[in-house]
C-alpha cells in the first residue's frame, strides 16, 4: 500500500496532480492487500504445482504423472 501512494504522490508532483494519483495509488496497495489476505485465507486458493495445474490433494506437493 505504502509503494503505491508514495508512487502516486510522486507523480502527482511530477504531473501537477494532487492529490488523485496518490488516492488511486492506495486503493491499488489496498485491493492488492485484500488479494493477498483473500487468497492465504480461502482453503485451495493459490495452491498450483510446478506446472501450473491445480493440486488435488491438498499437501501442497505438485501432482506425479
Amino acid at each position: 500500500m505504502a509503494i503505491g501512494y508514495y508512487g502516486g504522490r510522486y507523480l502527482d508532483r511530477l504531473l501537477g496532480t494532487e492529490p488523485w494519483l496518490a488516492l488511486v495509488g492506495s486503493m491499488l496497495g489496498v485491493a492488492a492487500g485484500f488479494r493477498v489476505l483473500i487468497r492465504d485465507i480461502l482453503p485451495g486458493e493459490g495452491k498450483r504445482g510446478r506446472d501450473g495445474e491445480d493440486d488435488d490433494e491438498g499437501d501442497g506437493k505438485p501432482e506425479r504423472g
